[in-house]
């Protein structure tokens, strides 16, 4: 069964526009939409996100069956995202490499959304190379945007990202961590 569940993810910093674009009415509409039922928000250090209500039920005489509520649940940072992504439909992440490429390599759909506010906008330069690669979509921190990218992207259509290569620096790494981690 296709997972209907999606992850928003700030890193280890704050980007609270991404956090409050992510549960505006355009954005759950749009995710919604797309058959996602549950959204995780890994807010960092920032504000968690504001609950969230059900829709309201039809009125009495409507043959429309009542939306299922979108579920979100919001929690502080974590080290690592790997297992939840493995188990998710679609990927909203800032722009930080770490979580970017922790996205891409799980296979899964990735928004990147750049938070302009940080060193320098360097977060910008990875994102728009990967977009312009087919390997994700990026979105602004605005809840137009963020709902038209959702809405927009054929998610089926990206192009993985290629294998990481190894080399002699990843070899050397890989023993050291090995020897430092395994008693």
């Amino acid at each position: 069964m296709a997972s209907t569940t999606a992850l928003v993810t700030v890193g280890s910093t704050s980007f609270d526009a991404l956090v409050a674009a992510a549960v505006t009415p355009p954005v759950l509409a749009a995710l919604t939409a797309r058959g996602i039922t549950r959204l995780l928000i890994q807010y960092g250090r920032g504000t968690a996100p504001p609950p969230v209500p059900s829709p309201p039920p039809p009125p009495p005489s409507s043959k429309t069956p009542r939306a299922r509520p979108l579920e979100v649940v919001g929690f502080p940072y974590m080290p690592s995202l790997v297992t939840l992504m493995a188990d998710t439909a679609l990927v909203i992440t800032h722009g930080g490499a770490g979580s970017v490429l922790e996205a891409l390599r799980s296979g899964v759909p990735t928004i990147i959304v750049v938070n302009g506010d940080l060193m320098d906008n360097h977060q910008a330069e990875l994102a728009t190379a990967l977009a312009n690669d087919g390997h994700a979509a990026t979105a602004a921190p605005t809840a137009d945007s963020l709902a038209a990218v959702v809405n927009g992207w054929a998610w089926g259509e990206r192009l993985a990202l290629p294998p990481a290569r190894g080399g002699v620096f990843a070899g050397v790494l890989a023993q050291e961590l090995a020897a430092a981690y395994d008693p």
